[in-house]
């Protein structure tokens, strides 16, 4: 295993190379894309925070998702049973875990025998709303038409009834089979039962078949799902973050960072694009360019390589190819060893007040990651999408994740007061990505999955509400200081 070096760095996008005011003839030409972002309620995720208003689990209302690290004696049949107040869905649960449960015939009856759930790992309850989709998502994954789960069992297994078929059968009356002499025909009415009969057992020979044949198809095409599932190694516990962040001087910024561990996949989130304002103090008088930048991003750290992945505050080229003096959109940018930007383009212009979708994850292929940038809904009208190498961030390597929002200036120097101000930036939810491929799961950065850094509190505000809280977001204004003016 290679030895893991810490951070050194706070904050990079200042201080590895972005300077405000850029030339705009660096870009490079890379393909768009459209993410994938989370739209579930917020969740809590640590049981502490639910003991005070006496919800001792952690299960959180039937209203909101939650998820529940189990402890000794905890089963997900007895905390849904506590967050429900009622008889819960185990295929909703099941499905909202990516579980899969084994199917097994016990007494002629279909019955689910719930997969093993480990002490220390997380769990998501789903919320009340969401339980339809996820039940009916999880009929479809298992091929089956309904779920009845057994009261007395404590979440281990849960029965699926066999269907039946009544049929009326026709009476047979003693009047309606007489003979001429008027004795009883006693050889026709037991013909004419023996009719009913055959037809009867026919009817159900033929709809058991029917059933057998439809069980046997829908186990077929789940044993090799199944055998993934049992077979497939049980996820580590989280690392947890480091206590502190080492500040870097040189911008006013807040960060935002995860631990060091082999099994993040990457950072996700949706953002409101803050308000720029330049001092107008603040302009080189040779070049007439910004002395003060501004920047929205997330990017990671493995094995001491710093990545920034992004938006910046950028000049726009118009249709007649005239770059603006002025910078004027947000635009897409990633650091690897090297600052790039996306096309000058107007698809690929960001305003202050837009909310995108951004994300950063681990390519598919070793040592390369993949940033992409969006609208935030179905049918995005703008969508940025670039892979660029980073070979720290293979397979297997601990690797930590951040999100910065800055107001940029000089490397590696003490600040300069400054007018200028990044205002009302807001991050609605981030989550963090662990694991690979079908199981990765969205966790939000909340304060147990994260550390924080603010570099002059006393000119950035922070703010939050409970639901942003539980969703790993925040209001951020930023403002330089002006002691000097």
């Amino acid at each position: 295993m290679p030895e893991f070096i810490p951070e050194k760095d706070g904050h990079s996008s200042a201080d590895k190379g972005h300077e405000a005011g850029r030339s705009l003839y660096e870009d490079a030409l890379p393909t768009s894309s459209k993410p994938q972002s989370s739209t579930h309620a917020p969740t809590k995720l640590t049981r502490a925070e639910y003991t005070s208003s006496g919800d001792v689990h952690g299960v959180g209302s039937a209203n909101e998702r939650t998820t529940v690290r189990l402890q000794d004696g905890d089963t997900l049949w007895d905390l849904a049973q506590e967050k429900y107040k009622g008889q819960p869905s185990l295929g909703a649960i099941y499905q909202a875990n990516g579980l899969t449960p084994q199917v097994v015939t016990r007494n002629g009856r279909r019955e689910f025998v719930a997969p093993i759930c480990y002490t220390g790992k997380a769990y998501i309850l789903p919320a009340q709303q969401e339980i339809p989709t996820l039940e009916s998502l999880f009929k479809q994954r298992m091929g089956l038409a309904t779920i009845t789960p057994k009261p007395h069992v404590t979440g281990s297994s849960a029965s699926l009834p066999v269907p039946r078929e009544t049929t009326t059968q026709p009476r047979v009356s003693s009047g309606d089979q007489k003979k001429d002499n008027g004795m009883v025909d006693f050889a026709a009415i037991g013909q004419k039962l023996a009719e009913s009969l055959a037809s009867t057992y026919k009817q159900a020979e033929d709809f058991i078949t029917e059933e057998l044949k439809q069980f046997q198809q829908g186990l077929t095409n789940k044993t090799k799902q199944f055998a993934l599932d049992t077979n497939s190694p049980e996820q580590p516990p989280e690392v947890p973050p480091p206590r502190s962040i080492e500040l870097f001087p040189g911008s006013y910024y807040i960060k935002e960072a995860s631990s060091w561990d082999p099994e993040w996949a990457g950072i996700t989130a949706v953002v409101t694009l803050g308000t720029p304002h330049l001092d107008p103090n603040r302009v080189d008088k040779t070049t007439s360019k910004p002395l003060d930048g501004f920047t929205i991003y997330m990017g990671g750290n493995a094995a001491g390589q710093e990545i920034d992945a992004g938006l910046s505050w950028e000049p726009t080229v118009d249709k007649s190819g005239k770059v603006s003096q002025a910078n004027r959109a947000w635009r897409p940018f990633w650091l690897s060893g090297k600052w790039d930007n996306a096309p000058a383009k107007e698809e690929l212009y960001w305003h202050p007040g837009d909310t995108v979708s951004m994300s950063v994850r681990r390519s598919d292929k070793p040592g390369w990651l993949k940033l992409t940038i969006s609208d935030v809904g179905p049918h995005p009208k703008r969508s940025f999408t670039t892979e660029f190498k980073a070979d720290n961030f293979s397979t297997g390597v601990a690797a930590q994740f951040k999100t910065v929002t800055a107001l940029d200036q000089s490397m590696g120097s003490n600040v300069t007061p400054t007018r200028s101000t990044l205002v009302g930036t807001t991050w609605h939810q981030t989550h963090l990505l662990r694991g690979t491929g079908s199981t990765i799961q969205q966790l939000p950065l909340t304060e147990s999955r994260r550390a924080e850094l603010i570099s002059h509190k006393e000119s950035i505000v922070v703010s939050a509400t409970a639901s942003q809280q539980a969703a790993g977001g925040k209001t951020i204004d930023i403002s330089g200081l002006t002691q000097a003016y």
